[in-house]
């Protein structure tokens, strides 16, 4: 163990500083005897890292008189870069002072950690004995320092999957383990991959938030595990399951990306198309059986486009359209409603009443519509005049062709009502203030018009672009 080792090497620094302090006797050559001096051991084996071999030297008789003798370092090893040694070296030797009476004597040599990374092998030869000693048999040894294995920090994700439902705000928490406490500070990054062309931010978020995609994490010292947390958002859109894909790309030097490097988040759709679908037909049917207004208490699905912008009565106001027909409905608060989002529409709780001569059904919840697509274009009905007036076509969408505002002078414009005649009938054409194009002049000559049957039978157009054309 290192603590060991830490403690051996204080004893024997002590012992060498007690030995090396010695004063050499002054005493007659021709009285001292020869001690043959040799390795203990020919062969010695490091293998761990931070690890250390105490390498002992024998001579063969007490010695008369102090002495030294040198320790030579042979191989391709680096001193103090793969290895050192107590006493130091000089000149890669190792100067050993041996003291009078001295039979043995021992030196150290210590492995740095995790600096070789490939089997060697130092020699040492013993050279240069003082008078009085001689070498003996052993005069060299090897020490082998083992190949070591360095084990990082293994940083893997907890798990290989896990689902959420988009409804959950809880939100998912994805956990990361690592094989071993931390020593320090560290940090990771973890990309992430998003099928079926989800949205950051529209979809689903994460905490921490990423940054270009990549979220980072940081792991405090003495830690072995961290999170990071997905919340779906619930879009109240009928679509299908989607994944997210989390993958570590990126750590710091004391941890490393382990076998389970990736995570895959799957996000389940929780809107379900449940229950009997009504046509819009059938809906407007209902009030032939109602003289006044009518409460819908029972669940009562409708599907349809939303063929209505800004040119509505309020916030709270969008018409819907099927196969079988178009019918105005109304929220109790504003809704969030687009242009060509299709719905899938609960009208429960809804009240079925005429509006502003129109039937309509008012009063509904907007947490009662799925979104099924966006942006769906529903082309309108080209129709005649007469036609308009046949009350066949309320709440859809119909064209007008070759007709001409009469009050058209290229400054009033489109805010209030308009007549326009085709060749000898009319029909009023009505924006509201709240349109985008309230405020464009009429156009002079002959144009196409279209727009929903609205409003006290008005032709009411929604986007100027695409409604009115010269």
């Amino acid at each position: 163990m290192k603590t060991n080792r830490f403690i051996r090497l204080i004893v024997y620094h002590a012992f060498f500083v007690g030995a090396l302090s010695c004063t050499p006797d002054e005493i007659n050559p021709e009285e001292i005897l020869p001690s043959k001096i040799s390795f203990k051991q020919a062969q010695y084996i490091i293998n761990s890292e931070d690890d250390s071999i105490l390498i002992s030297l024998d001579l063969s008789s007490s010695l008369a008189a102090n002495g030294f003798v040198e320790v030579a370092l042979l191989g391709d090893l680096l001193y103090d870069q793969e290895y050192t040694t107590i006493p130091r070296a000089l000149n890669s030797k190792i100067p050993l002072k041996l003291t009078k009476g001295l039979q043995t004597i021992s030196f150290i040599v210590a492995r740095n950690a995790l600096a070789i990374n490939e089997e060697k092998t130092l020699i040492l030869s013993l050279t240069r004995p003082s008078s009085g000693i001689v070498l003996g048999n052993l005069t060299t040894a090897s020490i082998k320092f083992m190949h070591h294995v360095v084990t990082l920090n293994e940083v893997n994700f907890s798990a290989e999957e896990a689902s959420i439902s988009e409804d959950n705000a809880e939100g998912l928490t994805v956990g990361i383990n690592l094989s071993a406490q931390t020593s320090k500070s560290e940090s990771l990054k973890i990309l992430m991959s998003i099928s079926d062309n989800k949205v950051y931010g529209t979809h689903f978020y994460t905490t921490p938030h990423p940054v270009l995609n990549e979220i980072s994490l940081e792991i405090p010292p003495q830690t072995n595990s961290t999170t990071f947390k997905i919340f779906p958002i619930d879009d109240q859109m009928l679509l299908v399951d989607y994944q997210v894909t989390f993958t570590i790309v990126e750590t710091t030097d004391g941890i490393q990306s382990g076998a389970q490097n990736s995570f895959i988040a799957t996000i389940k759709e929780d809107d379900q198309a449940v229950g009997e679908t009504h046509s819009i037909s059938e809906v407007r049917a209902q009030f032939e059986n109602h003289e006044n207004d009518w409460f819908i208490a029972t669940d009562y699905f409708i599907e349809g486009v939303i063929t209505s912008g800004t040119n509505v009565l309020d916030n709270k106001t969008a018409y819907i359209q099927d196969e079988t027909g178009g019918i105005l409905i109304r929220f109790f608060t504003p809704n969030t409603l687009k242009l060509g989002d299709k719905i899938r529409l609960n009208l429960i709780n809804g009240t079925g009443r005429i509006i502003n001569d129109q039937k309509s059904i008012d009063g509904l919840s907007p947490g009662n519509k799925i979104l099924l697509k966006e942006n769906i274009v529903v082309e309108a009905e080209t129709i005649t005049v007469a036609q308009f007036h046949s009350g066949n076509y309320q709440g859809k969408r119909v064209k007008l062709e070759n007709v001409e505002f009469i009050n058209a002078d290229g400054v009033v414009t489109f805010a209030g009502s308009h007549i326009i005649s085709q060749n000898d009938a009319t029909a009023i054409v009505m924006t509201y203030p709240s349109a985008s194009f309230s405020t464009t002049p009429l156009p002079v000559g002959n144009v196409s018009v279209s727009g929903i049957v609205g409003d006290w039978g008005h032709l009411m157009p929604q986007i100027y672009s695409h409604d009115i054309i010269k």
